[in-house]
């Protein structure tokens, strides 16, 4: 998070997979959680995974379901999105209904909303969809600062997660780092530690 120079460093990270259960939800979630915790200032977690969305299932919204979605269709504020969690000093905005082409939303209002969370948020996460399944990623990659991309150890294909970060960077976008999910040992604890 510190890797960019500048003054106001990284403020929008997009956190993407290659294919779909690489964890990604969990990893924004986890890393949400811990800048949260690390008083670090105010953070907000987007589900811009409209394909299949999964944040309204870890922090179920209170009173009337708005979502990202609702940005685009009925002109809804940013600020009417935001929902607090449990969590102090996070708060979530879910997906909300679906749409019949999630990629329009990228192209004209998602902007407009991450420079409005910009004003009241120091880190804005994005949950975002599989970059090889959908383009929804490719035209959210540019408007970010940087890209975490989740690949998940025994899984993944190399080759499929070099396309990915490809992809990103051939839409613009700026791919920082990668997480290295669910990866198990086959060698006992015990001489591990002594490797």
């Amino acid at each position: 998070l510190f890797a960019r120079p500048g003054k106001e460093g990284l403020r929008t990270l997009m956190i993407a997979g290659a294919n779909h259960g690489e964890g990604v939800t969990t990893t924004c979630v986890i890393l949400a959680s811990v800048l949260a915790r690390a008083g670090l200032g105010e953070i907000v977690l987007v589900d811009a995974n409209l394909r299949t969305p999964a944040l309204h299932e870890l922090f179920p919204p209170t009173g009337v379901i708005k979502g990202l979605t609702d940005l685009l269709a009925n002109g809804t504020r940013a600020k009417d999105l935001i929902q607090p969690t449990p969590v102090p000093n996070l708060s979530v905005i879910t997906a909300g209904r679906s749409l019949r082409s999630p990629s329009q939303l990228y192209q004209e209002r998602i902007g407009e909303l991450l420079a409005e969370l910009q004003k009241e948020f120091r880190y804005i996460l994005l949950d975002c969809p599989p970059v090889t399944d959908y383009s929804d990623s490719t035209f959210l990659a540019p408007k970010v600062d940087g890209i975490l991309l989740v690949i998940r150890a025994e899984q993944t294909k190399i080759e499929v997660a070099v396309k990915a970060k490809r992809e990103l960077e051939w839409a613009g976008g700026q791919v920082i780092g990668a997480v290295f999910n669910s990866k198990r040992t086959y060698i006992p604890l015990v001489l591990e530690r002594l490797l």
